[in-house]
């Protein structure tokens, strides 16, 4: 079988590589480089996109699936801020009649400033969460779908904390201390899984674009390293 034999240039489709996808890769999750694609389970080298119809290389989608995945979580870190900061402000201000009892005006004024840092916090992590999505149409469904399971993920994990701690120390225990806990770790981490999944799907989805581009400029630095090394 046949392989092409130019070398590879940094950003070009061009490179030695296999005619046929290594079995070994067969498993593994690609992107398209245009549009973002998930090409998993597809075959050929290059791989066409069935969205864009853009030929994909093999040589040049071995590494972006890792990259891209990194890119995944740091376009998260805005949408995840928003929500700790939301929570910590909802916090603040049911807290806010017991915080400030007893207190001085200049006391309840610091309160009232640190509570509204949080929600200034949250609206400034709302904006850069949607500048990483290019300000896509159905950002503010997706965020308010990663708010309401990121608070659902957060009040779940309490009150399991809070339920195994109430069967352990109460007068009446219905299992063993270690049972209990047991039980309560595998609730928490199957409960944290499943809110963290549905949480991110939408999101997840619309920054694809956004985390294909960088992922695919970060890969041309480093054809461009090697090249020069």
């Amino acid at each position: 079988m046949e392989q092409a034999s130019h070398d590879s240039q940094p950003g070009s489709d061009s490179a030695p590589s296999p005619a046929i996808r290594p079995a070994e890769l067969a498993d593994q999750e690609f992107y398209c480089l245009e549009c973002g694609y998930n090409l998993r389970g597809l075959t050929g080298d290059p791989i066409r996109c069935p969205e864009c119809g853009r030929e994909n290389p093999l040589w040049l989608l071995t590494v972006p699936a890792p990259i891209i995945s990194r890119q995944f979580a740091v376009l998260e870190t805005s949408s995840a801020y928003s929500v700790l900061m939301l929570l910590l402000f909802l916090v603040s201000c049911v807290l806010f009649p017991w915080l400030t009892a007893g207190l001085g005006k200049a006391s309840i004024a610091r309160i009232a400033i640190v509570t509204c840092a949080f929600l200034g916090g949250a609206i400034v992590s709302l904006h850069q969460s949607r500048a990483t999505t290019d300000n896509h149409p159905a950002w503010p469904l997706a965020i308010f779908r990663y708010h309401f399971f990121g608070i659902l993920l957060f009040v779940g994990f309490f009150a399991e904390l809070a339920l195994a701690s109430w069967a352990t120390l109460g007068p009446r225990r219905v299992l063993p201390i270690a049972w209990t806990w047991l039980i309560t770790l595998i609730v928490i981490v199957l409960q944290t899984r499943w809110l963290y999944r549905a949480a991110i799907r939408d999101l997840r989805a619309i920054q694809r674009n956004m985390a294909v581009r960088i992922a695919a400029r970060e890969l041309d630095r480093w054809f461009s390293k090697k090249k020069r090394q």
